[in-house]
């Protein structure tokens, strides 16, 4: 909550409720912020939607590598997770078609009540068959891998042809490395992303920052608890 403001701050208030990210002192009591980086947080949401920064992995993973069309099929892995349960229904909203994978049935009821169209379980390590049967064999346009070892591999071979990988997580272990003249004929690309958000960006020009609307949208999706 804003508590104080500097001479000729006009797009904030006393009072206002605000998030942010890229900032040094997060963990104060207080912090002084620059206005460019503040995103006003609606007054329906409650603490724990405000949170940004699952959402802004979401955002920049669905923003910044390729456009998300209507119609297109999307892998989720582990999308049950924070990050996983934010793309599902951001990719719903887009008109996708969403193929979401998780280690356990309980997490695949979290998976099918967020709007997922298909939802296969990853931990027997066959997932890969699954989704060339939903896809009648053609595999997916996009996929979003936070699992790494276990799963990469296969994920290379669900991709229809120039088809984008993302990993961005590695809760199995490290992704193996890619050989490209083995896979030369498949006509896709992977993407290893950094970890974490830009800790470099000039404050009020970083990608997070130019687009709060899309952030907002993310936290407004709803996140569910799973074990």
């Amino acid at each position: 909550m804003v508590r104080a403001i500097g001479a000729g701050v006009t797009t904030l208030k006393v009072g206002s409720r605000v998030a942010w990210i890229n900032c040094l002192g997060s963990y104060a009591s207080q912090v002084v912020l620059p206005v460019a980086q503040a995103i006003v947080v609606p007054e329906h949401f409650r603490v724990e939607e405000a949170l940004l920064f699952q959402a802004v992995t979401a955002q920049y993973l669905l923003s910044e590598y390729r456009t998300v069309n209507p119609g297109d099929v999307v892998l989720v892995h582990a999308a049950a997770g924070g990050v996983g349960q934010l793309l599902v229904q951001w990719l719903k909203h887009l008109g996708a078609a969403v193929i979401g994978t998780a280690s356990s049935e309980a997490k695949l009821d979290v998976v099918r009540s967020l709007g997922a169209d298909h939802a296969i379980n990853y931990a027997d390590g066959e997932f890969l068959d699954a989704v060339l049967d939903v896809t009648n064999g053609r595999g997916v346009d996009i996929a979003f891998d936070a699992v790494g070892a276990a799963t990469f591999a296969s994920t290379l071979k669900a991709l229809a042809p120039r088809g984008l990988a993302l990993i961005y997580g590695q809760a199995s272990g490290s992704a193996p490395a890619i050989d490209p003249q083995r896979h030369a004929g498949g006509g896709w690309v992977a993407v290893r992303l950094h970890p974490g958000p830009r800790r470099d960006a000039t404050p009020g020009r970083s990608r997070h920052s130019r687009h709060p609307g899309g952030l907002v949208e993310a936290c407004a999706c709803h996140l569910l608890c799973t074990r």
